[in-house]
Parts: structure tokens; C-alpha cells; sequence
């Protein structure tokens, strides 16, 4: 497709802008130009923003970042003590899980089984829920069954658990009845809170501003990458403009620049 058939209805194209320096980049989720129409960004035209570009292109030029050999050294000279069988970040998942627990494998098995309330709490029934084994892990799990003893601590815990008969449907079930009363109550004041603060949000002159200097600082940014020419982002990309860094020792993030700017 040409790059006209790309503009939303009633839109001007965005121009190709090539910063004069290689610059860091601003991860936004770009939102599809067929799907800007009905949205705010049709109100926004950030190719009227003015800003400092010999200031910005200096704060947030690209440098490469150095890399520590020793980090490495130390971090490929980790050998595990006891048999690992889960995936690395699922097994350190696990074992944070389960440092909340006061309770033996054996002892949350029980619970589980007899249903238990009073042993464990909501929070507790929702952690476990979040780490049941799943198939593949038993399977895997199965020829060191015989001496668990020699098992890191994730694959003991499930060991000790996969055995429990329809183990996802008891947790749902006790979490369902624990938090049904709790959930009723409150669900009604959330659902009136959040379209107030949506109508808020969407009716907001000073907010559009700011959408509308972060499109053109985000363009400028990116410009000559993919991920330029945007005409509008998605509202979860804004948290990401802490991570994008100046060089130089004032380490001022893009979100730090927009605060000034709107100063």
C-alpha cells in the first residue's frame, strides 16, 4: 500500500523526520492508522508542537552501552546444587511462591484436599492457583519421583501436589466461594468510578495537550525507524517514556523532559 493510502480519513500525512543524530528509542505500541478514526487522536495534530531540537537530540542521542565481562564470568559460574527440571524463570517463580508459605508441601496438600479454609488464605489459594503443574512438568518430573529429596524446592512442591484430584478445579472453587461476597459488594462503586474517571480523562483539554506533545516528541524520536510516523500510541506506552534515558551523567528520562516542557 502507498503511504497516502495509509492516512486516516480526514488526517494530513506524517512526514518523514531524520533526526540529525542516531537517537534512543521510545518503545510505544504504535495504534494502526485504520483504526485511528472515532478516537481522540483525530483531535491531535502534534506536527504544530514546537520543542528544543538541538536540546532534545543532545539529551537523548544513542550511546552504546558497555557490557560487563565479569558479570558473565559470574553469572555462567552458577551451577545449580540440586536437579533442575522446570524452566529457570518458572522454577524461581515457584520458589518465591512458596517462601510466603509457613505450611509443609505435605501440610498444603491437605488443605487442599479437605478444602480447608481456615489454613490458608485467599492470597495463599490464588498463589497456588497461579503455579499449578501442568502436564508436560509431571511428565518431566516423573523419573525423579523416587528420591524428591534430591529435587530443588519448585520440583518438590510439585511432587507433592500434582497428585491431588482435580487440583485447578478445587482451587476455583474455594477461591470462588472466599471472594464472591467481597467481589458483589464492590464491583458496582468500580464500574462507577472507572466511567467517571474515563469521562474525566476523555473531556481533559490539558490531557489532549499532552498526548498531543508526546506523539511529536515520540515521532522525532523515532523518526526514520518503523516505529516514527505514528498517528496515534496506545495509552500504556506512556509509562514507558521513564525508560528512555539522556546520556551523560543527568540521566533525564523522556517522561522528565515532558514535565519541563509542560511547565
Amino acid at each position: 500500500k502507498s503511504a497516502a493510502s495509509n492516512v486516516p480519513e480526514g488526517m494530513k500525512p506524517k512526514p518523514t523526520i531524520k533526526p540529525n543524530h542516531k537517537l534512543k528509542q521510545f518503545d510505544w505500541s504504535k495504534i494502526n492508522p485504520n483504526k485511528i478514526n472515532d478516537t481522540v487522536w483525530t483531535k491531535l495534530d502534534d506536527q504544530d508542537i514546537k520543542f528544543d531540537i538541538s536540546e532534545f537530540e543532545e539529551l537523548f542521542s544513542a550511546a552504546p552501552t558497555p557490557t560487563s565481562k565479569e558479570e558473565e564470568k559470574a553469572t555462567s559460574s552458577n551451577k545449580p546444587k540440586s536437579i533442575t527440571v522446570l524452566d529457570g524463570k518458572r522454577s524461581q517463580n515457584v520458589t518465591i511462591m512458596l517462601s510466603s508459605f509457613k505450611q509443609s508441601f505435605a501440610d498444603i496438600k491437605k488443605s487442599i484436599m479437605t478444602l480447608d479454609e481456615s489454613s490458608l488464605s485467599v492470597e495463599n489459594l490464588m498463589a497456588i492457583r497461579q503455579f499449578v503443574p501442568q502436564p508436560d512438568e509431571i511428565e518431566q518430573l516423573k523419573e525423579h519421583m523416587a528420591q524428591p529429596s534430591l529435587l530443588a524446592k519448585a520440583e518438590q512442591y510439585f511432587v507433592e501436589i500434582q497428585t491431588i484430584p482435580r487440583l485447578e478445579g478445587r482451587l476455583d472453587s474455594m477461591i470462588y466461594k472466599r471472594t464472591f461476597s467481597s467481589k458483589i459488594s464492590s464491583i458496582a462503586n468500580e464500574i462507577k468510578k472507572v466511567t467517571k474517571s474515563c469521562d474525566h480523562v476523555r473531556d481533559s483539554s490539558k490531557f489532549l495537550r499532552i498526548l498531543e506533545l508526546v506523539l511529536a516528541m515520540g515521532n522525532y524520536i523515532n523518526g526514520g525507524t518503523f516505529r516514527g510516523q505514528a498517528y496515534g500510541f496506545k495509552l500504556d506506552s506512556l509509562v514507558k517514556m521513564a525508560d528512555v534515558k539522556s546520556a551523560g551523567e543527568t540521566r533525564i528520562s523522556l517522561m522528565n523532559y515532558l514535565v519541563n516542557q509542560m511547565e
